[in-house]
């Protein structure tokens, strides 16, 4: 055999060399070479490898894991792709640049890795693009590290996500060293990212939620990542959008199933993974699953927080093998809070101005830790519930991480009490104590007002109450409570009673089971279990805390406020609202008193309190509360660009409410700018205000540019694949602005989607499980399916009384909705009744003149003519036309619409007047004109109208020119006006085939 000049066949102890990475750049590509070329050698090699796997981890692998990972752009310093420990020789991997692998041409090294080196090629044919191909190292052809290399390709193809990188090929080259080809990631780290970028604290948290996906992806795919650091987490630039792509599944592994034999357990001797992000199952070579990812992420987001790793990387390599993975499995890292505030963050100056806050709000110190925890038991289950919890705290919701002693508490709290409920009283005891603890985490939730450090004393004293109060809790008071309140609500019920005295008895026995058990089902069937719930949490945990904090804390008022703002948002989350607004306002009180008026505690008590004015529809209240925070935030717009976002659109809110239109578009359109300044244009804030400016086009009646907006946040939300609930509401307000472009069929189809995922998600009786019934209703009308509606209208109703009263915007709105379908169904007075509820409920919350008030007196002066109450529906249709004369032109069609009703109203007067006795004559041409003018305007406006509306408004004005005509034949028969109730009875026949073969007319009261 003739070898080149040099090199004699390498021994034993050269070949484990080679292997071990220990060998000078040109020897490894001198012996590499070698190799490839001599047959005896690379039998060799492979059997050494074959046969000592352990070789290659005990003299390599802690090296090699102590080394960075990635792989470096040696022209920019950026993360290019999958990343891997690096080796000394790359000789043999720059000898192949030019050379051609299938349709690729290798064009540079991006990197190399233990097993494989990563390629910049491009792709000629079938069409010309820059890939990147990983390709197996020659001599690394062990059976163990070929399944290892086949194990990530196989991780790779399973996977379709946005945010993890794609392969696009596969294959062998003709030398038999296995390849993959993926999409070229020209990208930096996550934290490289976000240092030089600038990004701020929010616009982080929405890149790492991402994040969060693609890993949860990889989790419903069966792929546990067990390597997730930054330079596995690139972020690369599309237009204004960053978008995160996890790579490198090297040491990917199966969940349920191995990728290949070689991968289905970790390798002999050897742990996988990076140390500062590996979790302490991982480091003490214990089994591992999704929660080990979790980990890495947790590591990960700390690190994003502070600048800083959980453990100095620095010490932690300067230790043994043995006293490092001690560390990661016992010690626990300070938490981020603490690490900024101690000035150990490795933020430079200006990235800590630009970015990261000057502490760490509790809440994020906690959802941190809880990822960190060393138990997997008790760190998030799924990236998905992590990343839901940052979404809480972005959305300024209670997160679900806390310190686990209080957790600790309400466990022994309920052991404590195991033997003192019956088994029917338990399953009382488990409705009361969820509502605790969904109650009691808003108290926990206020600690992120308390400062790391300024306020460590006031938080303690906090956590301390809350945990006294949790164990002064009285069970059995609490089950008397219940059963008070069940007996008297069951009191109530007569049909309950006679039924019950009624039970069915056989042969002079006693009442059977199925009887007993009927009238039982019956009575929790009637019993509000709501209400129930809300009775004994007031009492026993609202009501009490807060009596209890003002004792305790009377010396202390900034505690006692912080407690009593928590007990008011609990109030607000039952919706109690009287107790909460009470709660809010002594809260806000106090701190305006001890507080300088730029503590963004009172800017946040000014946002719990509007919150609650605005779900009640009180929006004079809530439109002082914002108009202050937004006051606040204007002083320093920068450092609370949050508070300024969140003003600017509550304040939209509240105009869009009141019908100012133009203000609210105003300040919509500022606010959006603020969120995608800020937070980034796919943050959960941007997303919501697009979805207000949405509605907004869609009151004007600009439902096309309505739709385009709404279509464009749907898109985004499923490309998301985090929050179901806000995809829910998307796809909703789609579809109700698609009901206005004249789509209901994938209108429906929306409006069903939407409904199925929040009652899996909410349950069947919840607020927003009523909208989507109630457009859902308004659809069904729409489409001709009066029985459908009629009964989804209904369950609407039902279930908004329950949970808001009986004087709440929502209700009246649902009422107003069946008095229309009832009107179109010809039953008058039912239509009546509801459109006279409904306009006492709404005039006293929004005022005469709001247009929503108006659209249900229009509606009500339309019942009463038809029911031939003429005086009092003149009196109202024409004080609507007045109002609406004074802002609309002559040509709208809301005020010919409106016209119409009026027309209708005065015909009704003439026919009273007949039956009194009087000439009718000048009613009846009053009416007439009123009527044909109405008419014709609406045709003339054609397109102006919306879809929707655009048939209903002209089929009522028609009917009504033809009951005009009937009724003037009947006074005065014989005088030419049948044959002109004949043709308008046509025309209106004609419209109502019309509207229902293209299934267009009204959605909601004009």
């Amino acid at each position: 055999m003739v070898m080149p000049k040099g090199i004699q066949c390498l021994t034993i102890a050269e070949i484990e060399k080679l292997h071990s990475g220990e060998l000078a750049a040109e020897v490894v590509a001198r012996f590499s070479a070698h190799v490839d070329r001599c047959p005896d050698c690379a039998r060799r090699s492979a059997s050494i490898l074959a046969r000592h796997d352990g070789l290659l981890q005990r003299v390599r692998g802690i090296r090699g894991l102590l080394d960075d990972g990635g792989m470096v752009d040696r022209a920019s310093g950026k993360m290019t792709h999958t990343a891997a420990t690096t080796t000394p020789g790359r000789g043999f991997a720059d000898a192949a640049i030019g050379e051609w692998i299938g349709p690729y041409r290798l064009s540079e090294v991006l990197g190399e890795g233990g097993f494989g080196v990563v390629y910049l090629a491009e792709q000629e044919n079938p069409l010309r693009r820059r890939v990147a191909l990983k390709l197996l190292k020659p001599g690394m052809d062990s059976r163990q590290i070929v399944g290892r290399f086949e194990a990530e390709r196989q991780a790779l193809a399973l996977m379709d996500h946005p945010s993890v990188a794609r392969v696009i090929d596969a294959g062998t080259t003709p030398a038999g060293r296995p390849y993959f080809v993926m999409e070229y990631v020209a990208g930096s780290p996550i934290t490289a990212y976000c240092n030089d970028t600038g990004l701020g604290l929010g616009r982080r948290l929405h890149l790492f939620v991402r994040v969060c996906a693609a890993v949860q992806h990889a989790h419903q795919k069966g792929i546990i990542h067990r390597d997730l650091k930054p330079s596995n987490i690139l972020v690369t630039q599309s237009g204004e959008t960053a978008l995160p792509k996890v790579i490198d599944f090297g040491i990917a592994k199966a969940i349920e199933q191995p990728l290949t034999d070689a991968t289905s357990h970790t390798l002999e001797g050897h742990f996988v993974g990076t140390p500062e992000y590996m979790s302490p199952e991982q480091a003490g070579g214990g089994a591992v699953d999704t929660r080990t990812d979790i980990y890495s992420l947790g590591a990960v987001l700390y690190e994003l927080l502070t600048g800083a790793l959980p453990f100095d990387s620095k010490a932690l390599r300067m230790l043994g093998h043995a006293e490092m993975l001690r560390i990661i499995r016992e010690d626990d890292p300070p938490r981020p809070g603490s690490r900024v505030a101690s000035g150990s963050s490795l933020f430079s100056p200006d990235v800590r101005r630009g970015t990261a806050a000057q502490t760490i709000p509790p809440d994020l110190d906690w959802i941190t830790m809880k990822a960190l925890e060393k138990d997997p038991a008790r760190r998030y289950q799924s990236a998905s519930e992590f990343a839901a919890d940052i979404q809480r705290y972005l959305d300024h919701e209670v997160v679900l991480a806390s310190p686990p002693s209080t957790g600790y508490r309400i466990r022994k709290f309920i052991r404590r009490h195991r033997f003192g409920v019956a088994a029917g009283g338990a399953i009382a005891m488990a409705l009361i104590l969820g509502v605790i603890g969904t109650s009691w985490m808003a108290i926990a939730a206020r600690r992120n007002l308390l400062l790391a450090e300024r306020r460590e004393k006031e938080t303690r004293k906090v956590a301390e109450f809350e945990a006294r109060m949790l164990a002064d809790l009285d069970l059995q008071a609490m089950g008397r409570s219940l059963l008070e309140e069940m007996r008297r609500q069951a009191s109530a019920i007569d049909v309950l009673a006679t039924k019950g005295g009624a039970t069915t008895k056989k042969s002079g026995e006693d009442e059977t089971a199925g009887a007993r058990a009927a009238v039982l089902d019956d009575l929790l069937s009637a019993t509000n279990g709501t209400d129930l719930a809300r009775s004994v949490i007031d009492r026993h945990l609202l009501t009490r805390t807060s009596t209890t904090a003002l004792r305790e804390f009377s010396e202390e008022p900034l505690i006692w406020a912080t407690i009593r703002e928590a007990v008011g948002r609990a109030y607000s989350g039952i919706g109690v609202w009287d107790k909460a607004e009470n709660e809010l306002k002594a809260a806000l009180a106090t701190r305006r008193k001890y507080l300088g008026k730029d503590d963004p505690l009172i800017a946040d008590t000014l946002d719990y309190l509007g919150s609650a004015y605005l779900r009640q529809g009180n929006y004079v209240e809530a439109e002082s509360m914002y108009t202050e925070m937004l006051e606040f935030a204007r002083r320093d717009p920068e450092q609370r660009a949050a508070y300024l976002g969140t003003a600017l659109n509550s304040l939209g809110l509240v105009a869009l409410n009141l019908g100012k239109l133009s203000q609210a578009e105003a300040r919509f359109h500022e606010a959006l700018q603020v969120r995608e300044r800020t937070l980034g244009p796919e943050s959960e804030d941007a997303l919501a205000t697009m979805g207000n400016l949405a509605t907004l086009h869609y009151e004007r009646g600009n439902a096309a540019e309505s739709v385009r907006i709404s279509r464009r946040i749907v898109a985004i939300r499923r490309k998301q694949e985090s929050s179901p609930a806000e995809l829910a509401r998307a796809v909703a307000n789609l579809a109700t602005q698609l009901s206005d472009t004249g789509d209901l069929d994938e209108a429906e189809r929306l409006f069903r989607e939407s409904l199925e995922i929040r009652r899996n998600l909410l349950g069947s009786e919840h607020l927003d499980v009523t909208i989507t019934i109630n457009n859902l209703a308004c659809l069904l009308r729409d489409k001709g399916d009066s029985k459908g509606a009629e009964s989804a209208f209904r369950e609407a109703l039902r279930i908004n009384r329950k949970m808001l009263g009986d004087t709440h915007p929502d209700v009246a709105l649902t009422m107003a909705y069946l008095a229309e379908l009832f009107r179109s169904l010809g039953r008058a007075g039912e239509a009546e009744q509801y459109h006279r509820e409904a306009y006492e409920i709404l005039r006293k919350i929004l005022g005469e003149e709001h247009p929503m008030v108006l659209g249900v007196m229009t509606g009500y002066g339309a019942a009463l003519a038809r029911l031939g109450k003429g005086a009092e529906a003149e009196e109202i249709a024409r004080r609507v036309y007045e109002i609406r004369a004074r802002t609309l032109s002559p040509d709208d069609w809301v005020l010919l619409n409106t016209k119409s009703v009026l027309g209708e109203a005065i015909l009704a007067s003439g026919k009273n007047a007949a039956d009194r006795g009087e000439e009718p004559q000048p009613r009846l041409r009053e009416s007439e004109k009123l009527l044909l003018e109405a008419y014709e305007g609406l045709v003339a406006a054609g397109d102006r109208v919306p879809p929707t509306f655009r048939g209903a408004r002209l089929r009522d004005a028609a009917e009504r020119l033809a009951l005009l005509y009937e009724t003037w034949e009947q006074l005065e028969p014989g005088g030419n006006h049948e044959g002109s109730a004949r043709r308008w009875r046509e025309v209106h026949s004609r419209i109502t085939t019309t509207s229902v073969a293209r299934a267009q007319p009204t959605t909601s009261p004009s």
